[in-house]
């Protein structure tokens, strides 16, 4: 009969040095900022199981937390819009009232509906339900909420810019970490509604932000794109037009994000809006500036550009004179 061999020191030695190796590599593949194992007695490789587990609970936390910003901050940007049209008031501040939207989901302390449960504070709520069951702690605080425009983003998009800090602590391992992490996310104005519209014409022309697909809008004596880009109401960047924030606040000021469009009069007097001769750029017929203006040839009537637009439009040769 063979005899087993007996297990020596040495090889129990071995094994135990190989299963701190491998908890070792573990906390090591834990991308922290600070951690902290106060079990001592603990099977390591209930420990090393607890590590993977937060390792991975916090990559989806993470995660979760960058297409929240996405997804909130767009739902921000759509409230405050929606409570600009319903209110028949453009927003007072649209920072203040989107860090407002974005933490809390209300705008002057009023619910709104498309953030309702789902605020970032909601989110944080469902974040620690989930990982209470699981035996981890979690606590989370929102340092800094902040929206703009820059180059980064171009008159299409806005950033939204989130630091917040988080600590998780395992009730089984007892390790525990914290965290500070600043993300920032693009959020799309694409398709959203340009309330100035709406409030500059009794609440009975909207209009959204869409970008025009025209390279040129005249071709010799040939306006048909000029026609379309105005009566589809497409867009067009212009550092001499409000962007989209001012245009949100009800300020038509320069932006270096600015856009413009061609107010299509047909839509003001089908709906029995009074109008009036002057440019049809929008922020200037809005504001009731009036520079000299001109009637372009091959257009109907009311279409009128003023003289600082005519090259951008490319129809200074089709300008007629007073």
């Amino acid at each position: 009969m063979r005899i087993k061999p007996r297990t020596t020191f040495s090889e129990n030695r071995k094994g135990f040095q190989y299963t701190l190796l491998a908890f070792l590599v573990v906390v090591g593949l834990i991308s922290l900022s600070r951690i902290d194992i106060f079990s001592q007695t603990l099977d390591p490789l209930v420990v090393e199981s607890r590590l993977l587990y937060m390792n991975n609970f916090v990559s989806d936390l993470e995660s979760d937390i960058d297409n929240a910003v996405e997804i909130i901050g767009y739902r921000a940007v759509l409230g405050i819009i929606q409570n600009v049209v319903s209110s028949g008031i453009f927003i007072d501040n649209f920072s203040l009232r989107f860090n407002e939207a974005f933490l809390n989901g209300t705008i002057k302390n009023e619910p709104q509906a498309v953030l309702q449960d789902n605020s970032f504070s909601d989110f944080v709520l469902k974040i620690k339900a989930k990982a209470d069951p699981e035996m981890i702690s979690l606590n989370f605080s929102l340092r800094n909420v902040s929206v703009s425009q820059d180059s980064s983003t171009g008159p299409w998009f806005v950033r939204v810019n989130v630091t917040f800090h988080y600590s998780l602590y395992d009730k089984i391992s007892k390790a525990s970490f914290n965290r500070t992490v600043d993300t920032s996310s693009r959020v799309s104005i694409f398709g959203l509604e340009d309330p100035t519209f709406l409030l500059n014409s009794y609440g009975r022309v909207a209009r959204s932000f869409r970008k025009s697909s025209f390279s040129y809008f005249a071709d010799g004596n040939d306006v048909s794109n000029l026609l379309n880009h105005t009566t589809q109401g497409l867009y067009i960047e212009s550092p001499s037009a409000p962007g989209f924030i001012e245009r949100i606040e009800g300020r038509l000021v320069p932006s270096p994000y600015g856009l413009e469009s061609l107010i299509n009069l047909s839509d003001f007097i089908i709906n029995e809006i009074p109008t009036y001769e002057n440019s049809i750029v929008d922020y200037i017929y809005f504001l009731g500036i009036f520079p000299d203006s001109f009637r372009i040839n091959g257009t109907p009537g009311w279409f009128r550009i003023d003289e600082s637009h005519l090259d951008v439009y490319g129809v200074r040769h089709l300008a007629l004179l007073p």
